[in-house]
């Protein structure tokens, strides 16, 4: 629900004409799959990253020191990765909406008004 309301307001802004009333619902749809097939294959990279850390065999680090990685940890403590990857995942789907708007809207010269 989170990424409806900015296509509602940008909808209500394109729908003063005539063209962008009759093709507006298919351009929010479109926009509307667009940002859920971008989240899906985001989510979908990271879950076969997350598959193949999983499958690191760790008896082959077993004399190596990771002293570095508990600084890691404090970092997440403030800002943890998971949250911090979906936020970027929202905000670029946000930002690829807005410049694909932006392309659209420099075809169509009676949405540019």
């Amino acid at each position: 629900m989170g990424i409806l309301w900015p296509l509602i307001l940008i909808g209500k802004f394109l729908l003063n004409s005539e063209k962008a009333k009759k093709y507006g619902g298919v351009l929010c749809a479109a926009i509307l799959w667009l940002c859920g097939t971008i989240q899906y294959c985001i989510s979908e990279v990271l879950s076969s990253f997350a598959g193949m850390l999983t499958s690191i065999d760790t008896q082959a680090f077993r004399n190596v020191s990771f002293g570095s990685i508990e600084y890691v940890g404090y970092v997440n403590a403030f800002i943890p990765v998971s949250e911090f990857i979906g936020l970027m995942s929202i905000y670029l789907t946000i930002w690829a909406t807005v410049i694909l708007l932006r392309w659209i809207k420099s075809f169509i010269p009676t949405m540019a008004n």
